[in-house]
């Protein structure tokens, strides 16, 4: 079984590598799901439209315990991130989630470089997994309805 779930990362990680504008892959034996949407986004989407990735791989370009947290939540079996948070690399192992990368990030940092990552400030104080989804998603919501008002 640990082969297998090494394949379905190895997999996961050559198709993130082989393809720029993937984001997030997951992979579980002939099944793979991937996503060129940013940030957490591809995880929110899976858990909130109830796909079932339990025991698939995953391999995501940024990794901070937002979305280790979604991975707990979806119950994937491994994870592989570009860039990995210190803080989701704790969660993940406290979680028993076995997970490589490529980078370790002291934090996650905003998409304009300026401060932390809004998504890892909203989850900084949680530990439980659903709690987190549901904040999150609010936060996303959040956050795109500013962006709306935000453009000409």
């Amino acid at each position: 079984m640990l082969t297998t779930i090494m394949n379905d990362l190895h997999k996961a990680r050559e198709i993130l590598k082989s393809n720029n504008a993937h984001t997030c892959v997951l992979c579980k034996g002939d099944s793979t799901i991937a996503s060129s949407k940013p940030g957490i986004s591809p995880m929110l989407d899976i858990i909130d439209q109830g796909i079932d990735v339990a025991g698939y791989a995953v391999a995501d370009k940024i990794v901070g315990k937002a979305a280790a947290m979604l991975f707990v939540l979806a119950k994937v079996a491994s994870a592989h991130a570009v860039v990995l948070g210190k803080t989701a690399l704790d969660y993940l192992k406290d979680n028993n989630i076995p997970c490589t990368y490529d980078t370790l990030a002291d934090y996650i940092v905003n998409r304009t470089n300026t401060g932390p990552c809004p998504m890892e400030e909203t989850v900084r104080d949680i530990d439980d997994p659903k709690t987190a989804f549901h904040k999150l998603l609010q936060k996303r919501n959040q956050l795109r309805d500013q962006s709306k008002r935000i453009e000409p």
